[in-house]
C-alpha cells in the first residue's frame, strides 16, 4: 500500500508541474517572449541622464590635487576677489576687496572647491567648482557674492575638471591633459576665448589652442612659472618662482601667445618652502593686474615692469 501511495503522489506532481508549464507558456506567447526576461535586466532601473562633462561615479574623496593656482579675479582697479580652492569635500573660501586689494571681507562660497572664477560686469559673479558630489557646477550671483542661484550644469568653456587630473573641459568637449604628463593636472587652465585658451603644467610648459582645444601648441617652456594669466590670446603673463633674479617672485611677460617671454618686475619676499603654496594672477587690463602671494596683494599698474604691495 505504501509504495502504490508513492506512485500515485509522483503521477500528480508531475501532471501539476506539467500543467504549471503549459500555462508559463502561454503567457510566453501572448507577450511575444519566447524567453523569460534575465534578472539583472528585470532589476535594473534607469539611470539620470548624465552631464555633458564626466562625472565621478564612486564615493568622493579628496579628487582635487593641491596644485592648482588659487582663484583670484581681477574685475577692475577696486573690485577683486581671491580665495582658496577647497576640495570635494569642502574647504573653498571667497573673499572681495573694493579697494583695490588693500583689505578683504568674506564671502559666502556656495560651492565645496572653487576651480575658477570670472566675471561678466561690475557686480557679476561666477563661482565655477564642484559640489558636495565632485560634480563640475556653476554658480552665479548678481550682487557680488551676497546671494547665489541655484548651482547648474557648467556650459561649454575651458576649465580644469575637479575631479580627475588626465582630462580637461573644452567648448568642444572634454579632451585629454595637453601637460606632457598626462597623469598631472595642470596648474592652471586659462579661458581666453570661446576658441582660445592656455594651460600651464607642472615644470613650466605654457600650451595654446586656437580651435577650441581640438590642437594644443608647445610655447616655450618658463622653468619655474607657478600662476598664469592673458589678456587676449597674445598678451600674457606668468609669476616664476626662484628665478634667480629676484627674492621673490619674478613677472614675465608675453605678447606672441607664449612663444617668447621678456623679464618683468620683482615681487613679494622668499616663497614659502613648500612648493605645492602657489601663487596667483589675475589681470583686468593690459596695464592693470594683480598678484595673490600667500595672502598679500600686489598690484601693477603698468602691465609688470613694477609691482606694488596693494595695503
Amino acid at each position: 500500500m505504501q509504495r502504490s501511495g508513492g506512485l500515485w503522489a509522483t503521477v500528480g506532481l508531475a501532471t501539476l508541474a506539467l500543467v504549471a508549464g503549459a500555462l508559463a507558456y502561454a503567457a510566453l506567447q501572448s507577450t511575444g517572449s519566447t524567453s523569460p526576461e534575465p534578472l539583472a535586466s528585470a532589476l535594473t532601473t534607469p539611470t539620470a541622464k548624465p552631464d555633458k562633462v564626466p562625472t565621478p561615479d564612486k564615493n568622493v574623496t579628496d579628487a582635487i590635487p593641491s596644485t592648482i593656482e588659487p582663484p583670484l579675479l581681477m574685475v577692475n582697479s577696486s573690485l577683486a576677489y581671491r580665495g582658496r580652492t577647497g576640495t570635494c569635500l569642502g574647504g573653498a573660501n571667497l573673499e572681495r576687496s573694493t579697494n583695490g586689494g588693500k583689505a578683504w571681507k568674506p564671502v559666502d562660497v556656495p560651492a565645496s572647491a572653487i576651480v575658477d572664477l570670472r566675471a561678466t560686469g561690475a557686480n557679476s559673479l561666477e563661482v565655477f567648482g564642484a559640489d558636495e558630489r565632485c560634480r563640475s557646477r556653476l554658480w552665479t550671483s548678481a550682487d557680488q557674492g551676497r546671494t547665489w542661484s541655484a548651482p547648474t550644469r557648467v556650459p561649454p568653456t575651458f576649465l580644469r575638471l575637479p575631479f580627475t587630473a588626465s582630462e580637461i573641459a573644452t567648448p568642444t568637449g572634454v579632451v585629454k591633459n595637453p601637460c606632457p604628463d598626462r597623469k598631472v593636472a595642470p596648474l592652471s587652465v586659462e579661458d581666453i576665448s570661446d576658441t582660445s585658451a592656455a594651460v600651464l603644467c607642472v615644470g613650466g610648459d605654457v600650451l595654446t589652442t586656437a580651435d577650441g582645444g581640438a590642437t594644443w601648441s608647445p610655447m616655450t617652456q618658463v622653468a619655474g612659472a607657478q600662476a598664469i594669466a592673458f589678456e587676449g590670446p597674445n598678451l600674457g603673463w606668468v609669476l616664476v618662482r626662484d628665478g634667480g633674479r629676484c627674492p621673490g617672485y619674478e613677472a614675465q611677460v608675453t605678447q606672441d601667445g607664449g612663444a617668447t617671454w621678456q623679464l618683468g618686475g620683482c615681487l613679494g619676499d622668499a616663497p614659502n618652502n613648500d612648493e605645492r603654496v602657489l601663487p596667483a594672477l589675475s589681470f583686468s587690463t593690459p596695464t592693470d593686474g594683480m598678484a595673490d602671494l600667500e595672502g598679500e596683494t600686489y598690484v601693477t599698474r603698468d602691465g609688470g615692469p613694477t609691482w606694488q604691495l596693494a595695503g
